[in-house]
């Protein structure tokens, strides 16, 4: 019981101690954004500058300030009056159809850094050569493991589709059909492929698949 009690005064005590940042301080920050599997710097990436709360629970952040994009060097600058509800900011890297958060980080600081070095990785591209013979749930999801996913439609389906991949990574590709009956429920049945993808700029790739009937229940 003491040590519980010992515990709880110690989170108390730091909790207290923690102060949010006065509303007007000027927060400048400033960096470059590196992929350290190409070894380069990306450009035209989002960078998000991110507020944090204090708490007995822990330390979160969730709540987007303000963002900059990386010029064609990688390299951003951030500079934003505190809101005055936040305790320290984090940089955070967006996750889109370009840039993929494998490298997921955070940079921590309270007021004012610089030469900040954040870490993504460039998608690079998957060109898929789908056929379906028989598609008896008319639309079909391929979902990259990364990357946005596509929807197809149709009975047959013959076409290439344009997919974003990680490089020098184990990429799945996942082909779902959802149907939502009204008598029987929920129908999901999923086949996936998984691609070893090296570092060049385009893979190609083909899948068939005869029947969705015939894939497998989930």
């Amino acid at each position: 019981m003491n040590k519980l009690f010992l515990s709880l005064f110690i989170a108390v005590l730091f909790f207290s101690c923690v102060k949010e940042i006065k509303k007007g301080i000027q927060i400048s920050v400033s960096g470059f954004l590196v992929d350290t599997v190409k070894n380069k710097n990306l450009g035209f990436a989002k960078i998000y500058l991110v507020g944090c709360k204090h708490s007995l629970y822990g330390t979160s952040c969730y709540i987007n300030l303000d963002s900059a994009t990386t010029d064609i060097n990688g390299n951003f600058s951030i500079n934003y009056r505190a809101e005055g509800n936040s305790t320290g900011y984090v940089l955070e890297v967006a996750k889109d159809n370009n840039f993929s958060d494998n490298l997921y980080q955070q940079y921590h600081f309270d007021n004012n850094s610089s030469n900040v070095r954040l870490k993504s990785q460039e998608l690079n591209f998957l060109k898929l050569n789908l056929k379906v013979d028989f598609n008896g749930y008319d639309t079909l999801y391929v979902i990259p493991s990364h990357g946005f996913s596509k929807t197809l439609i149709g009975r047959s389906i013959d076409t290439t589709v344009l997919l974003k991949v990680l490089p020098n990574y184990e990429n799945i590709i996942t082909y779902r059909i959802l149907s939502l009956g009204n008598d029987s429920g929920a129908i999901q049945r999923r086949v996936r492929d998984t691609l070893s993808i090296g570092l060049i700029d385009t893979t190609i790739t083909s899948r068939r698949i005869f029947n969705t009937h015939q894939m497998p229940l989930n």
